[in-house]
């Protein structure tokens, strides 16, 4: 069994230990154990789960942003439909 200590598990996936942090306080990866210092170690599978959830944060982000998109113009087609009818009522 490979062990990582955050710092590795981190470099592995792309992220910041910021990140690897965070998710572990919310329970999304957890280590597999702890050094006699108290250090979280990681394994294979910590490692694959953290990249899996970074991929579906990237495809939350792209989500959102064509929803955005998509609403800005809808937004826009209904203020030009609202100018046409105020100026043709």
């Amino acid at each position: 069994m490979s062990a990582y200590k955050v710092s590795r598990l981190a470099q592995g996936a792309g992220v910041s230990v910021h990140v690897v942090r965070d998710y572990v306080l919310r329970g999304l990866i957890r280590p597999a154990s702890h050094t006699e210092g108290g250090h979280n170690l990681y394994d294979a599978d910590a490692l694959e789960r953290l990249r899996f959830v970074r991929a579906l944060v990237a495809v939350r982000r792209e989500a959102l942003t064509l929803l955005d998109r998509q609403l800005a113009g809808m937004v826009s087609e209904v203020r030009h439909r609202a100018i046409g009818d105020h100026h043709h009522g």
